[in-house]
């Protein structure tokens, strides 16, 4: 059986790309409706807090 011994920096290594892939699924755009917007216009939601919305030509 192979063992790895783990550095503190490949540790480091590994738990930031672990936190930065938890991050990034939470950054994904989430569509929602705006009843302000008439149905022409795609909003989008990203982060939580930034609204991004497109005019979709028809």
């Amino acid at each position: 059986m192979i063992r790895i011994q783990w550095s503190r920096k490949m540790f480091t290594i590994a738990a930031a790309m672990i936190v930065l892939a938890g991050v990034a699924g939470l950054m994904r755009p989430k569509p929602f409706s705006d009843s302000g917007l008439s149905a022409q216009w795609q909003c989008s939601k990203t982060a939580g807090f930034l609204v991004t919305c497109t005019h979709q030509r028809s």
